[in-house]
């Protein structure tokens, strides 16, 4: 997911950047193109990772737990990062239930 977003926010800089260039307001090309290129985005780039260690089979586990630990690194460090911030830290002491279920619910 967090590789499709990355693909995401390139494709609509690009778009943002080539509709301003042609004089079209961003503001109405950006948004339905948004809403499908998620969909379509995040779909095809799961789908194709899924593809791939779902094709390695049992020989891939090494690489499927490193996928899985680096993003457990990867969570660990922003919590600390978060837990330092001032703004955000009442959010991971106190609010961090209704943030992670409306995240897995729009996930």
């Amino acid at each position: 997911a967090s590789i499709s977003s990355f693909l995401l926010a390139a494709v609509m800089i690009f778009i943002v950047l080539q509709a301003h260039r042609c004089g079209i307001d961003p503001d109405n090309v950006a948004p339905p193109i948004a809403g499908m290129l998620g969909d379509f985005c995040t779909l095809g780039v799961i789908s194709a990772i899924a593809t791939g260690l779902y094709d390695q089979g049992l020989d891939g586990w090494m690489l499927q737990l490193v996928i899985v630990l680096l993003y457990i690194i990867v969570a660990v460090v922003c919590a600390v990062i978060s837990w330092g911030n001032k703004h955000v830290y009442i959010v991971l002491k106190e609010s961090w239930t209704p943030v992670v279920l409306s995240m897995f619910i729009s996930s």
